[in-house]
């Protein structure tokens, strides 16, 4: 007895298109197995790499319609993949540029002074505190951390003048140093105040 003949890429993704959702399921699990490790290798973790595979696949869900080539759905998914690889690692990049911004407060920089966010977990502590001042606190507060600004050029962004900006920056400093001492999470707390300047 003949073994029966799998349907091809392009049979399958037309069936998907007509609706039959089997047939997607069918395709995608044709190739998943290859996304996953593309991404195992491009990826900074394992739950990164699950994430990615699976925003690939809704990607290929969405474009189906799109697709001029089905018999070449294989380079189009690995396109979508690269894609979406390349998103990640801007993204990641972001992340790590934040942190090395963070490291230094921008005026006490210009003053010559050393007072430094050290490490991940005190970063994420401090994040989590500016998330929680006032608007006109986080404002100046995001524009100096984040954006890696002086007080100077704040000002001029959001029309306010340089020492009202430093006296903000101040008082979202003793903000965020009552925020660490009320979540003194994982003996987090001494280590960061001493970071931070506190």
């Amino acid at each position: 007895m003949s073994k029966p003949v799998s349907p091809s890429d392009e049979t399958l993704l037309r069936m998907w298109r007509a609706g039959h959702l089997s047939a997607g399921d069918r395709l995608c699990r044709r190739y998943i197995v290859g996304v996953r490790r593309y991404f195992e290798r491009k990826a900074d973790n394992e739950e990164d790499a699950k994430d990615l595979t699976a925003q690939t696949f809704a990607a290929l869900h969405e474009k189906i319609q799109d697709i001029r080539d089905p018999d070449k759905i294989r380079r189009y998914l690995f396109s979508i993949a690269e894609n979406q690889e390349r998103k990640y690692r801007a993204k990641m990049g972001r992340r790590r540029c934040l942190v090395e911004q963070l490291r230094w407060i921008p005026e006490s920089r210009a003053a010559g002074a050393s007072t430094m966010i050290d490490g991940r977990r005190e970063w994420r502590l401090i994040r989590r505190g500016i998330r929680a001042l006032p608007v006109e606190l986080r404002s100046v507060t995001i524009l100096a951390y984040e954006k890696g600004l002086t007080s100077s050029a704040i000002g001029e962004r959001l029309g306010l003048p340089a020492p009202t900006v430093r006296t903000r920056l101040y008082r979202a400093r003793k903000a965020l140093r009552c925020f660490v001492e009320m979540h003194p999470e994982e003996g987090l707390r001494d280590s960061t105040l001493t970071n931070f300047g506190g």
